[in-house]
């Protein structure tokens, strides 16, 4: 079979053009993300720079947020004309990840939906919401808003709930406060100096609010702390200054004063605690823990399994706090 001839050449391979020369003094740029132009390289290059790395050094190119992916090719292109060299002798730089684009979805992982924020409950939370309860958000922790009956409003369950707590008496979970164990033989003296109040002359069984500040002299936390023995210590935290509190302690422990006899556990999960307040709170204590003392006291078969305190920070003429295991 005779094939046609004919006298047309053959097209030559694809030339590859990195730079068009103009007069108009605009900027030609090889990297968009850092801005780099090729007068940038051409400087580069007359210094006397040859490595592609000393370049992306010198004019920051590729080291955007693409790590050369749109630019690379242009700048070893543009060098290897300035240089007058191929651009395999040029090489190209070290890309680092993610040189790929990565979805976001395969950065997140399985945390996603409502694994994307750990939702935290207290032990008593089934109750509560067998009881109705309209939950608020508190850091991570689902904690109880307020328990309206049926057809009633946010405002008349709140104001029903404030005159039980100013007339009678009325209860919360307050199970979501950050709970820190802290025990040595130094443990009053470290907390004497990290609250503006003392706590090394607290009695056994005795509890005292603390304010704690920082140290340009700022609020920090406050809280309860009880003495539950002469080196042994709770202290408790507002719910979303659980992780700050604890960090802080570490930090001063480690840092500033080694030499102390002092050591923290993170309990906030393995205690319940309730708020009884109102005028009645004690007769309610009373038949939880007949005889019991308002300062301390250890129920059941074990001991220090559960206690109560006695405070006045709700404002009412009675409140205690039971916690229990």
């Amino acid at each position: 079979m005779r094939v046609p001839e004919c006298d047309e050449r053959p097209i030559a391979p694809p030339a590859a053009l990195w730079l068009v020369e103009g007069d108009g003094g605009e900027p030609a740029f090889a990297d968009l993300h850092r801005d780099v132009t090729v007068a940038d390289l051409a400087r580069a290059t007359g210094t006397g720079m040859r490595s592609v790395e000393h370049v992306k050094r010198y004019t920051t190119a590729g080291t955007g947020a693409d790590q050369g992916k749109t630019s690379g090719a242009v700048v070893v292109g543009v060098m290897s004309a300035l240089l007058g060299a191929a651009p395999g002798q040029v090489g190209t730089t070290t890309f680092r990840p993610p040189y790929t684009p990565v979805s976001f979805a395969t950065l997140a992982g399985r945390d996603r939906g409502e694994l994307s924020d750990p939702v935290r409950t207290t032990a008593m939370h089934d109750a509560h919401v067998a009881r109705g309860a309209v939950f608020e958000d508190v850091g991570q922790w689902k904690r109880p808003w307020y328990f309206p009956h049926d057809g009633e409003s946010m405002e008349d369950a709140v104001r029903r709930e404030c005159r039980a707590a100013r007339t009678d008496v009325a209860a919360m979970d307050a199970s979501t406060l950050g709970k820190i164990d802290i025990r040595g033989a130094d443990a009053g003296t470290f907390l004497d100096r990290v609250y503006t109040n003392m706590y090394s002359t607290l009695p056994v069984g005795a509890c005292r609010y603390g304010l704690m500040c920082r140290a340009d002299g700022m609020v920090f936390d406050d809280g309860t702390t009880t003495r539950l023995a002469d080196d042994h210590y709770l202290m408790t935290t507002t719910t979303g200054n659980a992780a700050a509190v604890f960090d802080w302690l570490e930090e001063w422990r480690q840092t500033e004063w080694p030499d102390l006899d002092v050591s923290f556990t993170s309990v906030t999960d393995h205690w319940a605690t309730v708020a009884v307040v109102g005028p009645h709170a004690g007769r309610v204590l009373a038949a939880v823990a007949p005889g019991g003392r308002w300062i301390w006291r250890s129920c059941g078969t074990r001991p220090s399994t559960c206690w109560a305190c006695r405070g006045g920070c709700s404002g009412s003429a009675s409140r205690a706090s039971w916690r229990t295991r």
